[in-house]
């Protein structure tokens, strides 16, 4: 039996101000070795822009779960396969392209997949602990109460992101980050097809 949960989770704001990200001479979306993560451009944001917005961009990620139960074991204990789903939400996501010159929207379209590559981060670190989790025959609201929990610890990697890089203003700070995100982002497929 399959159970699908769903949330919601608001990834980005990016500020009118935007940087130059490049990561050892190369844009994120020039990077090879994140191929399994869609190439984010300008015509991906379908959503309506919010006017009383503080940010030109934002960035929603869906991510859902998805689980088999593997073992029940005679202790009363739960063992379950759990599949996550990152899926970015073209129809939330919007792009005020009215508050953002022509020489900074590329820049700032690959800031957003800053946050995109963070977002498939996050969908393997709940993947990872949702399958290591023991539970009980209370798994349905045990795994819903684990996903919510570290859906929102793991998300906090999206504020930090913004609060270090200043919205992608900081462009020392944001080269680092750049680097970063995508070690991070290898060291979590773990064995995963790339």
């Amino acid at each position: 039996m399959y159970l699908l949960a769903q949330y919601k989770f608001r990834l980005c704001k990016i500020g009118l101000i935007v940087l130059l990200v490049f990561c050892a001479g190369k844009s994120f979306s020039q990077l090879s070795d994140t191929e399994n993560i869609p190439v984010l451009t300008f015509d991906f944001f379908k959503g309506v822009p919010k006017a009383d917005s503080p940010y030109a961009s934002v960035i929603f990620i869906n991510h859902k779960y998805f689980y088999t139960v593997r073992e029940q074991k005679d202790d009363g204990t739960v063992l379950l396969d759990v599949k996550i789903n990152a899926l970015p939400d073209s129809a939330m996501s919007f792009f005020d392209r009215s508050r953002v010159k022509d020489t900074e929207v590329e820049e700032l379209v690959n800031h957003e997949r800053g946050h995109l590559i963070i977002g498939y981060l996050i969908g393997n670190l709940l993947r990872k602990t949702l399958n290591a989790a023991i539970y009980t025959s209370n798994y349905r609201e045990e795994i819903k109460a684990l996903f919510t929990k570290y859906h929102q610890e793991y998300g906090q990697l999206q504020t930090q992101y913004d609060d270090e890089t200043n919205h992608g203003t900081n462009r020392g700070v944001q080269k680092l980050w750049n680097v970063k995100v995508r070690q991070l982002y290898l060291t979590s497929l773990d064995g995963q097809e790339k």
